[in-house]
C-alpha cells in the first residue's frame, strides 16, 4: 500500500467505507467508473456520490492517484488506498481507546460462536482483528 502521511485520523462514513472496501477487495488501483458501476448495481451509491467520496478521500490522504491511463480519447485516473483495512481499523481502535486485551478474548470466543446464515462472517472479522492486533503491537 501507499504510505499515508501523518494526518489526523478521520473516521469514515458508511458510504466512504463502501468505496474504500472496493479498493481493499480489488487489491489494485481502480477508476471511478469501476467503483460506481459496482456500487450502483448494489444500490449503494450513485456515480456522482462516488465521485464526491473519492474527492473527499483524496483530500484526506486516504486514497491517492496511483496511475493515469489513456482510455479512448481521454485520460483516466486510477486510485489506490494509502492504508490497509487493518491499518484503518487499528487507528479506529486507538481513537476509541480500545484495549488490546479485548482482541485476544474476542478471537478466543470465535471457537464457541457459530455464525448464523446472513450474519457477518465471523472468520473474516477475526482475521482482521488478528491483523489489527499485530499492528498495534508494533506501535507499543
Amino acid at each position: 500500500m501507499f504510505m499515508q502521511e501523518n494526518t489526523e485520523f478521520k473516521e469514515l462514513t458508511e458510504k466512504e467505507l463502501y468505496v474504500l472496501n472496493c479498493f481493499w477487495q480489488a487489491k489494485e488501483p481502480l477508476k471511478v467508473s469501476m467503483i460506481s458501476s459496482y456500487l450502483g448495481e448494489k444500490g449503494v451509491c450513485t456515480r456522482d456520490t462516488v465521485r464526491r467520496i473519492i474527492n473527499e478521500l483524496c483530500g484526506n490522504n486516504i486514497i491517492c492517484v496511483a496511475d493515469v491511463k489513456k482510455d479512448g480519447k481521454q485520460y483516466v485516473r486510477y486510485y489506490a488506498p494509502t492504508l490497509t483495512k487493518a491499518e484503518y481499523f487499528s487507528q479506529l481502535l486507538v481513537k476509541y481507546h480500545v484495549s488490546m486485551d479485548i482482541i485476544p478474548e474476542f478471537i478466543a470466543l470465535k471457537k464457541n460462536i457459530k455464525a448464523e446464515p446472513g450474519q457477518v462472517q465471523l472468520q473474516t472479522v477475526v482475521h482482521e482483528l488478528e491483523k489489527i492486533m499485530a499492528l498495534l503491537k508494533k506501535r507499543i
